[in-house]
Protein backbone atom coordinates (compact mmCIF):
# COMPACT_ATOMS: atom_id res chain seq x y z
CA UNK A 1 0.00 0.00 0.00
CA UNK A 2 1.19 3.47 -0.79
CA UNK A 3 -0.63 6.52 0.55
CA UNK A 4 0.31 9.83 -1.04
CA UNK A 5 -0.92 13.30 -0.11
CA UNK A 6 -2.54 14.57 -3.32
CA UNK A 7 -1.69 18.24 -2.83
CA UNK A 8 2.03 17.82 -2.10
CA UNK A 9 2.93 14.36 -3.39
CA UNK A 10 4.44 13.46 -0.02
CA UNK A 11 4.36 9.80 0.95
CA UNK A 12 2.22 9.46 4.09
CA UNK A 13 2.39 5.68 4.53
CA UNK A 14 3.96 2.74 2.75
CA UNK A 15 3.52 -0.95 3.46
CA UNK A 16 5.16 -3.37 1.07
CA UNK A 17 5.16 -6.72 2.82
CA UNK A 18 4.25 -8.76 5.87
CA UNK A 19 7.53 -9.40 7.62
CA UNK A 20 10.79 -7.62 6.78
CA UNK A 21 12.80 -10.37 8.46
CA UNK A 22 11.34 -12.96 6.07
CA UNK A 23 11.55 -10.86 2.90
CA UNK A 24 13.04 -7.44 2.29
CA UNK A 25 11.23 -7.18 -1.04
CA UNK A 26 9.02 -4.08 -0.87
CA UNK A 27 5.97 -4.78 -3.00
CA UNK A 28 4.77 -1.19 -2.72
CA UNK A 29 7.47 0.07 -5.07
CA UNK A 30 9.51 -2.90 -6.29
CA UNK A 31 6.70 -4.99 -7.80
CA UNK A 32 5.96 -4.69 -11.49
CA UNK A 33 2.24 -4.74 -12.12
CA UNK A 34 0.23 -4.81 -15.27
CA UNK A 35 -1.64 -1.53 -15.65
CA UNK A 36 -4.93 -3.31 -16.39
CA UNK A 37 -5.50 -4.30 -12.79
CA UNK A 38 -4.93 -0.73 -11.64
CA UNK A 39 -7.61 0.46 -14.08
CA UNK A 40 -10.24 -2.11 -13.09
CA UNK A 41 -11.70 0.03 -10.28
CA UNK A 42 -12.49 2.71 -12.87
CA UNK A 43 -14.43 0.15 -14.92
CA UNK A 44 -16.33 -1.03 -11.84
CA UNK A 45 -17.10 2.54 -10.71
CA UNK A 46 -18.46 3.33 -14.17
CA UNK A 47 -20.58 0.17 -14.00
CA UNK A 48 -22.05 1.29 -10.68
CA UNK A 49 -23.06 4.57 -12.31
CA UNK A 50 -24.69 2.57 -15.10
CA UNK A 51 -26.88 0.63 -12.66
CA UNK A 52 -24.79 -2.30 -11.54
CA UNK A 53 -24.90 -3.06 -7.82
CA UNK A 54 -22.63 -4.97 -5.47
CA UNK A 55 -25.10 -7.86 -5.78
CA UNK A 56 -25.21 -7.94 -9.59
CA UNK A 57 -24.32 -11.41 -10.87
CA UNK A 58 -22.02 -11.73 -13.89
CA UNK A 59 -21.11 -15.06 -15.46
CA UNK A 60 -17.38 -15.74 -15.44
CA UNK A 61 -17.00 -17.95 -18.50
CA UNK A 62 -14.67 -18.17 -21.49
CA UNK A 63 -14.87 -15.56 -24.24
CA UNK A 64 -13.02 -15.38 -27.52
CA UNK A 65 -12.25 -12.38 -29.70
CA UNK A 66 -11.36 -12.89 -33.35
CA UNK A 67 -9.80 -10.24 -35.58
CA UNK A 68 -11.07 -10.96 -39.10
CA UNK A 69 -8.37 -8.79 -40.67
CA UNK A 70 -5.37 -10.49 -39.11
CA UNK A 71 -6.81 -13.88 -38.14
CA UNK A 72 -5.58 -13.25 -34.59
CA UNK A 73 -7.54 -14.82 -31.76
CA UNK A 74 -7.52 -13.54 -28.19
CA UNK A 75 -8.74 -15.74 -25.35
CA UNK A 76 -8.55 -13.62 -22.20
CA UNK A 77 -7.93 -15.48 -18.95
CA UNK A 78 -8.27 -14.95 -15.25
CA UNK A 79 -5.27 -15.26 -13.00
CA UNK A 80 -4.98 -18.95 -12.26
CA UNK A 81 -6.65 -19.73 -15.59
CA UNK A 82 -9.96 -20.74 -13.99
CA UNK A 83 -13.54 -19.67 -14.65
CA UNK A 84 -15.86 -19.26 -11.69
CA UNK A 85 -19.35 -19.20 -13.20
CA UNK A 86 -21.96 -16.90 -11.61
CA UNK A 87 -20.04 -14.30 -9.60
CA UNK A 88 -21.21 -11.32 -7.58
CA UNK A 89 -19.99 -7.92 -8.78
CA UNK A 90 -18.36 -7.24 -5.39
CA UNK A 91 -16.46 -10.53 -5.49
CA UNK A 92 -15.33 -9.94 -9.07
CA UNK A 93 -13.86 -6.59 -8.05
CA UNK A 94 -12.26 -7.95 -4.89
CA UNK A 95 -10.72 -10.89 -6.78
CA UNK A 96 -9.79 -8.75 -9.82
CA UNK A 97 -11.47 -11.11 -12.30
CA UNK A 98 -10.31 -10.28 -15.83
CA UNK A 99 -13.13 -11.96 -17.73
CA UNK A 100 -15.87 -10.25 -15.75
CA UNK A 101 -14.19 -6.87 -16.20
CA UNK A 102 -14.16 -7.45 -19.97
CA UNK A 103 -17.82 -8.45 -19.94
CA UNK A 104 -18.72 -5.33 -17.97
CA UNK A 105 -16.77 -3.22 -20.48
CA UNK A 106 -18.70 -4.83 -23.32
CA UNK A 107 -22.00 -4.17 -21.58
CA UNK A 108 -21.53 -0.53 -20.57
CA UNK A 109 -19.36 0.44 -23.52
CA UNK A 110 -15.68 1.20 -23.82
CA UNK A 111 -16.35 4.81 -24.84
CA UNK A 112 -18.41 5.32 -21.67
CA UNK A 113 -15.55 4.04 -19.52
CA UNK A 114 -13.01 6.22 -21.34
CA UNK A 115 -15.16 9.33 -20.80
CA UNK A 116 -15.77 8.31 -17.20
CA UNK A 117 -12.02 7.99 -16.58
CA UNK A 118 -11.32 11.36 -18.23
CA UNK A 119 -13.87 13.02 -15.94
CA UNK A 120 -12.33 11.64 -12.73
CA UNK A 121 -9.85 14.50 -12.61
CA UNK A 122 -12.66 17.05 -12.54
CA UNK A 123 -14.45 15.18 -9.72
CA UNK A 124 -11.71 16.06 -7.19
CA UNK A 125 -12.71 19.73 -7.13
Amino acid sequence: MLSIEAETGHVKAMIGGRDYKTSQFNRAYQSRRQPGSAFKPVVYAAALDKGYTAATVIIDSPIIFEDPYSDNIWKPRNYGEKFYGPTLFREALAKSRNIITIKILQDIGIDYVIDYAKNWGSLRK
